[in-house]
Formats: C-alpha cells, sequence, structure tokens
C-alpha cells in the first residue's frame, strides 16, 4: 500500500509513480519482484483505486 495519497485539484487524471517493493530471502540472493499488472511508473491514470500485484519467487 502506498505509504501517502496524493490530490490534484481541478483535474481527474495523475501520473502515478511508487517505491518498487524490495523482496529478499536468506538463501537466494538473486530473488526479485516480477510486476503482475500493465500498470507502469509514470503512467497517467483516471482518478481511482488501482492494485499493482508483484511477484516474487525463489529457486526453492
Amino acid at each position: 500500500m502506498c505509504s501517502s495519497h496524493v490530490f490534484y485539484s481541478g483535474t481527474s487524471t495523475a501520473m502515478v509513480h511508487w517505491p518498487e517493493p524490495v523482496v529478499k530471502d536468506n538463501v537466494d540472493l538473486n530473488i526479485k519482484a516480477e510486476k503482475l499488472s500493465n500498470i507502469n511508473q509514470g503512467d497517467t491514470l483516471e482518478e481511482g483505486t488501482y492494485l499493482i500485484p508483484y511477484r516474487a519467487t525463489d529457486s526453492a
């Protein structure tokens, strides 16, 4: 979940940015988060609530 909400008055769209998730594993040091959404950093979205799921998978 985002740590803060951003409001722009006079418009119903906004350019979106969020912190990328940090994933850690005690064995697999090269684990990465894979974004499962077609929403990207810098996209302009209509007013609303959006979920941007990520998946982290290790080699086990």
